[in-house]
């Protein structure tokens, strides 16, 4: 049987994982969107959005796995409301441009 609680990484894995976090985030390609997210810069323009929040689409400021902000479906549906985007929003909370 396997131990059901194994060892915690070591700080030198720990490290490692950091890396590749990092280095996932130097690679990131804003002309390299998932579909998700370039669903969402369409629909941006489509709502006559800003072009500020297009940018933070292919910034990966909304990215759940690229972002630097700590919480990046709450920081879209943020500017989307500040920005009359009501239905963009809306979307966001039900989880249609996550990753």
């Amino acid at each position: 049987m396997s131990d059901p609680f194994p060892d915690p990484p070591s700080e030198e894995e720990i490290e490692q994982i950091r890396e590749k976090v990092k280095q996932e985030q130097e690679d990131w390609d804003p002309l390299d969107l998932p579909e998700s997210q370039e669903q969402l810069v369409k629909d941006i323009k489509a709502a006559g959005g800003p072009d500020d929040m297009v940018s933070r689409v292919g910034a990966g400021l909304y990215h759940d796995y690229v972002s630097p902000h700590p919480m990046p479906k709450h920081l879209l549906v943020s500017d989307a409301k500040a920005n009359g985007l009501e239905e963009i929003a809306q979307r966001a909370q039900q989880g249609h441009y996550d990753p």
